[in-house]
C-alpha cells in the first residue's frame, strides 16, 4: 500500500487498537482538511538525513549574519530557488562558499558560469579542513577502489624508510595541490618545537563579499529528533554522542 501526498501529523502509542497492532498515524492529505488514521504493526522512519533541517554555523555575538550587509543563505535555500533568480543572485556578486562537498563545489561552479566576462566578480570557498578533491572516479580507465582498496595501495601511503623512487613518481599527480598552499612542507611538531609558532591576528582571514552561501550540511540527528515522538525521541541522546542508526532508520 502507497499512500502519495501525505503528512504525518502524528505517531503516537496507543492502547486502542487491536493486540496484533502496536501503534497508528495521523495523515493529513493535500490539498484537503480530512485526517486520517492508519494502525501498523511496526513503524520504521525513512525520511533521510539530507535534507529539511539544515545545520548552522555558530557565530560569536555581533559577528553574525544580523551585522552583514550582504545575503546569506544556505545551499537548502538556494536550491528552492528557480534558474532565473540563482543567475540574479550571483551575476555580478562577489560569492563565498562555506564548505567543500559536493553542493560547495557544484555553488562554487555554478558561481563561475554566473560571472563569465570582463563584468564578472570571483567566488571564495571558505573551507576548515582541506580534502583530497579529484575530477572522477576513474584512474587510466580502472575504478579508483582498485588503487586504494587493494594490498597494492599499500605504497602510496607513508613508510619508514620508504624508496623515494617508488614513492615520488607514484604519487606526484597526488601532490599538485601541496603547492597551493593546502599543506604545509613540515609537520605540526617542527613549528612547536622550534618555538615560532605564529598565531593568526584576529582579522587575517577577511573576505569581501557580496553573497554568503552556506553549505555545511543538514543535521539528519536534529531531523529525526522532531519526528520521533516522547518519549522515544530522547533515547536518542546519550551522554557521550548520539545513538547510531543503521543507516540512520528508526525501527
Amino acid at each position: 500500500m502507497a499512500k502519495l501526498s501525505r503528512w504525518v501529523i502524528l505517531v503516537p502509542k496507543t492502547t486502542c487498537c487491536p493486540e496484533n497492532l502496536f501503534g497508528k498515524l495521523l495523515l493529513r492529505q493535500e490539498m484537503e482538511i480530512f485526517r486520517f488514521w492508519h494502525a501498523f504493526e511496526f513503524v520504521v522512519v525513512c525520511t533521510g538525513k539530507y535534507g529539511d533541517v539544515p545545520r548552522i554555523p555558530s557565530f560569536p555575538a555581533e559577528k553574525g549574519p544580523e551585522i552583514f550587509k550582504g545575503k546569506v543563505l544556505h545551499s537548502m535555500d538556494y536550491s528552492r530557488l528557480r534558474k532565473e533568480e540563482t543567475s540574479l543572485l550571483l551575476r555580478g556578486k562577489k560569492v563565498a562558499i562555506i564548505g567543500l562537498k559536493k553542493s560547495a563545489i557544484d555553488l562554487a561552479l555554478e558561481s563561475t558560469s554566473a560571472n563569465q566576462g570582463e563584468e564578472g566578480e570571483t567566488c571564495t570557498m571558505v573551507v576548515r579542513t582541506p580534502h583530497w578533491v579529484i575530477p572522477h572516479h576513474w584512474v587510466w580507465g580502472l575504478p579508483f577502489f582498485l588503487f586504494y582498496s587493494t594490498r597494492a595501495s599499500q605504497f602510496l601511503h607513508d613508510r619508514p624508510n620508504q624508496s623515494f623512487i617508488i614513492k615520488r613518481p607514484l604519487l606526484s599527480p597526488l601532490f599538485s595541490s601541496v603547492k597551493y598552499g593546502l599543506k604545509p612542507d613540515h609537520t605540526f611538531e617542527e613549528d612547536y618545537a622550534s618555538c615560532q609558532l605564529p598565531i593568526i591576528p584576529e582579522n587575517f582571514f577577511d573576505e569581501d563579499a557580496d553573497v554568503v552561501i552556506l553549505a555545511t550540511g543538514y543535521d539528519g540527528m536534529e531531523k529525526l529528533k522532531t519526528i520521533v515522538p516522547q518519549p522515544f525521541g530522547t533515547w536518542l541522546e546519550f551522554p557521550w554522542d548520539i545513538m547510531p542508526l543503521y543507516r540512520y532508520v528508526q525501527v
